[in-house]
């Protein structure tokens, strides 16, 4: 019965309203398109989709009846509106899929992508401006651990050890090198003194055949002693003998000699020297006035003057007080200045030692070796320290003659060094030949400075501190990053 049907229906209607308020869903809005498809005039976009759904519509509404649809709201809401939703989320799927079915998609541009990217890390992004300063406080606790510090400690205590070994090593290779050095200078500082000493043994021979001979000595004897003399001891260039401070004989193993008649009382530069040698006698065989330069020419030359006594000498030197050798003074000559008795007493008398212990003598001769310094060094060998890379220097540490002021004393060189250039932290040796008042300094140093070490041992020691560097380093490092990452992993929001 239709009649009966009908009140029941809208009693349900009005008691569910009245218990249960509904919510209201606003229809959605039908587009011309889909009013057409609605009406019929138009096939629906899914002709399936809309034929499976009429049934299910007009069952939830009134009974089917006969004629053409009635264009009202969709389906869904029309349900809505007589009975209550048994799920949200049901409903919600099925409003979705009942818009899909009755609108097109709407055809425009694509939509605009934001131009915010995304965080790569959701936590990362999650974390806050305290969070990023907890995190920053967590990842530095591994500097305030132990094992931290102690293998910085290591790493400290190797790195200087090595450093400290090296710079003794260095330290211990410069004085054993040094020492090696003075060993060399020493030795060669022993010749330069024996080769002096020889130069005095010449004199002294012909210092007891003018004892022996007095003024019966012949040239021809003295040239035979001179030459045999020479012969035996390498390095001095001149012998002379001179009666009374006066050349008179001289023998050159070159051939090149003194000229004879050359008075030393008489020279303004020889004469102060010749009585101090007389003076010193005989604490002192023979004096050693420079190495200076020899009268007449520029080259150095040492002097080796020993002063001869005899009994059969005059008491007063017999010189004419302006003549030398018979001849008038010349530019660099002077008056012997024995003009008066005191004078003489002063300038000219110069006795001797008592022979025998009674017999006065007194001053007779001189018996000169001259060397040139060149001729001298020779024999000493000075040359093979030249070849070994080093540079020597004797100088006479002081009261240098004149003629040597320019260098400060110094009176020979290496080849491979000046004169006038002062050797940087030389070693030092002192020549000294007391029985003629000879007291030089020799000094050697290496050419271009002291070398700390040869070149294999001080590679050797740099690949030593460099893979010790390396190596400690490496473990501290190793320790390090173990050390962050344990506390890295103790920290579960880190």
């Amino acid at each position: 019965d239709t009649s009966a049907a009908k009140p029941t229906v809208a009693r349900t209607t009005t008691a569910f309203d009245r218990q249960v308020p509904m919510r209201t869903f606003s229809p959605p809005t039908v587009s011309p398109p889909t009013m057409e498809r609605l009406s019929g005039t138009a096939p629906p976009a899914d002709a399936s989709a809309a034929a499976s759904l009429a049934p299910a519509t007009n069952a939830l509404d009134d009974p089917p009846t006969v004629g053409p649809p009635t264009v009202g709201p969709p389906p869904m809401a029309r349900a809505s509106a007589t009975a209550p939703s048994a799920d949200a989320s049901s409903a919600s799927s099925s409003a979705l899929a009942t818009s899909a079915l009755y609108d097109p998609p709407t055809v425009g541009p694509p939509p605009v992508e934001s131009t915010t990217a995304a965080p790569e890390d959701a936590s990362a992004a999650a974390i806050s401006a305290s969070g990023r300063h907890r995190l920053y406080r967590v990842s530095l606790r591994w500097l305030a651990d132990r094992r931290t510090w102690a293998t910085a400690v290591f790493i400290c205590c190797v790195v200087g050890i090595g450093t400290w070994l090296s710079i003794e090593q260095d330290r211990f290779m410069l004085v054993a090198y040094r020492s090696n050095v003075q060993r060399f200078a020493d030795t060669y500082g022993l010749n330069l003194a024996e080769q002096l000493r020889s130069a005095v043994g010449t004199t002294l021979a012909v210092g007891a055949l003018a004892k022996v001979e007095g003024d019966a000595l012949t040239e021809a004897n003295f040239d035979l002693l001179a030459n045999r003399l020479l012969r035996f001891y390498p390095g001095i260039g001149e012998l002379q003998f001179s009666p009374y401070g006066v050349i008179k004989f001289t023998h050159s193993y070159s051939g090149e000699s003194t000229p004879p008649g050359l008075s030393l009382f008489h020279h303004q530069l020889l004469a102060s020297g010749a009585r101090a040698t007389i003076r010193a006698y005989p604490g002192r065989l023979a004096t050693t006035p420079g190495p200076q330069e020899v009268v007449g020419g520029g080259d150095l030359a040492v002097i080796i003057r020993h002063p001869i006594f005899t009994t059969a000498a005059p008491r007063i030197l017999p010189l004419n007080e302006t003549q030398t050798g018979g001849a008038t003074l010349g530019p660099n000559d002077q008056e012997l200045g024995c003009a008066t008795e005191e004078e003489a007493e002063a300038n000219c008398y110069f006795p001797g030692p008592d022979e025998d212990g009674e017999t006065r003598t007194h001053f007779y001769a001189f018996a000169t070796a001259l060397s040139l310094v060149t001729k001298l060094l020779e024999p000493v060998g000075l040359e093979r320290l030249t070849d070994q890379g080093y540079e020597w220097q004797p100088r006479v540490p002081e009261n240098w003659h004149p003629s040597i002021n320019e260098t400060h004393g110094v009176f020979a060189t290496s080849s491979n060094s000046l004169v006038n250039v002062t050797l940087i932290d030389p070693v030092v040796v002192n020549v000294t030949v007391g029985e003629i008042g000879i007291q030089w300094v020799f000094s050697v140093s290496p050419r271009g400075g002291w070398a700390q070490g040869d070149d294999s041992f001080t590679i050797q020691l740099v690949y030593v501190a460099v893979f010790t560097f390396i190596g400690g380093m490496g473990m501290g490092c190793a320790t390090v990053a173990g050390v962050r990452a344990n506390y890295k992993l103790s920290q579960p929001n880190a």
